[in-house]
C-alpha cells in the first residue's frame, strides 16, 4: 500500500483553477496530479508522461497545452509539492506520538501486571495467615522457595520508567522529514 493512500483536493480550487478544461483534459490532469501525489512527483519524459495521463497519442498535444500550465520546471506542482511536505510532517508528528504513547503505555501495562501479582499474593498470605492462627501456629506462613519478592516487579518499573524518561528528554535529532524546500 503506499505510504500516502489519499490525497487532499481542495475542490474550490480546483474547480476555479481548471474550469476551462475539457472532459479528457480533467481526466488527465486529475491521474497526473493523483500519480504525482503517490510517487512524489512525475518523470521528466512527455512519453511517460502521456501514458500516465491515459491520453491517446493524437490527442495529447492539444491536452498536454491546456495541462502544462498547472505545472512548472520538470513538471514539478507547487500545490502538491507543498501538501507532500505537510503531510510528511504530520505524519512525523504522528508517529512521535504514537511512540511516546506506546511507552507510557507499556509503562502502565508494567505497572499494572505487577500490582495485581502482588495483591495477590498479599491475599494468598492474608488466607494463608488466617489459617495458621486458626490452627494455632502464631508464626504466618513462610516465604516458599524460588517465590520473588515483591521489589522484582518494581524493578522492572523503574527501569522502564527511567528509558521513558531519558526518551522525553532527548532532543530530536532528525527533525521533520520534507521541511526543506
Amino acid at each position: 500500500m503506499p505510504s500516502r493512500p489519499w490525497m487532499p483536493l481542495h475542490i474550490g480550487d480546483y474547480l476555479g483553477d481548471t474550469g476551462h478544461l475539457t472532459n479528457a483534459q480533467h481526466g488527465s490532469y486529475l491521474l497526473l496530479i493523483m500519480h504525482y501525489w503517490l510517487n512524489g512527483g512525475l518523470p521528466n519524459d512527455d512519453g511517460q508522461i502521456q501514458a500516465i495521463a491515459r491520453a491517446p497519442p493524437s490527442e495529447w498535444p492539444k491536452i498536454r497545452e491546456a495541462i502544462a500550465s498547472f505545472f512548472h520546471h520538470e513538471w514539478r506542482h507547487k500545490r502538491i509539492d507543498r501538501e507532500i511536505r505537510r503531510h510528511r510532517i504530520i505524519s512525523a508528528k504522528r508517529a512521535l506520538a504514537g511512540k511516546r504513547g506506546g511507552l507510557v503505555s507499556g509503562l502502565a501495562r508494567v505497572k499494572s501486571d505487577t500490582v495485581p501479582k502482588r495483591s495477590k499474593r498479599v491475599a494468598t498470605y492474608n488466607l494463608q495467615l488466617k489459617k495458621d492462627l486458626a490452627s494455632g501456629r502464631a508464626d504466618g506462613p513462610q516465604k516458599q522457595e524460588g517465590a520473588a519478592d515483591d521489589a522484582g516487579g518494581l524493578k522492572a518499573s523503574e527501569e522502564l520508567a527511567a528509558i521513558v524518561a531519558a526518551r522525553q528528554q532527548a532532543p530530536d535529532k532528525a527533525g521533520p522529514a520534507g521541511s526543506g524546500k
